[in-house]
């Protein structure tokens, strides 16, 4: 089965924004993609870490990721979370700071990005032949996208910082398609290093600094969503699975799945597979 990641397959087009809201117990680890992001977390809560900063998000809290920042998601017990992927061709949002926003239900703009998370959700659910389906989604986005380039919070990067997110976002970029090559083998901190043509002590220190956590549990990460991928859509024993992504042993793989995921990989496959 080849390669697949979750941001290349839920991928936003300017003519159709990507609206998932099906996201359960959600993990996944650092990244980044050209999208602006919107999160709503309906129901539990979640860990969004961005950069070295982690934010706590409860039920009822809209957050938004500005394009091309480093992020990853964690559930610590249940969640259910609606993703809002949209892309602007007409204001360039990965030109501002700050990297995230979080809106609560007591702030004083709450109640306007509520409305707008909500309208998206509401227009993704009219039938796929409906013929007023594609134009409903495509205008409350763009009223959502409006509304936000519009809050005078957003500010132009300083220039040091595009230095720092470039070289950031290049560290990841690197390592990623290192680990899509070869995260079935034996993988050292001292191999990525080597492969980004840094010193061991530089790149684990970079990485960490990119994606706030380390590269070892980083490579973890990486190897359970591909474990995923093949449960929702292979028949394969989960020993295979276990090789197939890299694990050291069956056992290695089963417990670092019910770390990650919270339920056994045959209780994924049954629930996944709904």
């Amino acid at each position: 089965m080849e390669f697949i990641l979750y941001e290349e397959v839920n991928r936003a087009h300017y003519d159709r924004p990507h609206i998932d809201l099906t996201q359960h117990n959600l993990q996944y680890a650092a990244h980044t993609h050209e999208e602006l992001e919107f999160m709503y977390v309906a129901d539990g809560a979640i860990d969004l870490h961005v950069g070295d900063q982690v934010h706590h998000l409860t039920k009822g809290d809209i957050t938004v990721l500005l394009p091309f920042r480093i992020h990853s998601l964690e559930t610590p017990a249940q969640s259910h979370v609606y993703i809002f992927k949209l892309l602007s061709a007409f204001f360039d949002f990965s030109a501002y700071v700050p990297d995230f926003l979080r809106f609560r239900q007591d702030d004083a703009l709450y109640d306007g990005m509520y409305a707008g998370i909500m309208r998206m959700a509401e227009e993704s659910r009219l039938d796929e032949d409906d013929p007023h389906r594609h134009l409903a989604l495509l205008v409350a986005a763009d009223d959502m996208l409006l509304r936000l380039s519009r809050l005078p919070v957003l500010k132009p990067v300083p220039p040091d910082l595009v230095t720092a997110q470039n070289r950031d976002i290049d560290l990841l970029k690197k390592i990623s398609r290192y680990l899509q090559e070869n995260f079935q083998s034996g993988i050292r901190l001292e191999d990525a290093a080597r492969a980004c043509h840094m010193s061991t002590y530089y790149f684990a220190h970079s990485f960490k600094r990119a994606t706030g956590t380390t590269f070892g549990t980083y490579l973890n990460r990486f190897r359970l969503e591909q474990a995923k991928v093949r449960i929702m859509l292979d028949d394969a024993l989960f020993t295979d699975i276990a090789m197939q992504c890299g694990f050291s042993s069956v056992r290695t793989f089963n417990r670092s799945f019910v770390n990650y995921y919270k339920i056994t990989p045959s209780q994924a496959k049954k629930e996944w597979r709904k």
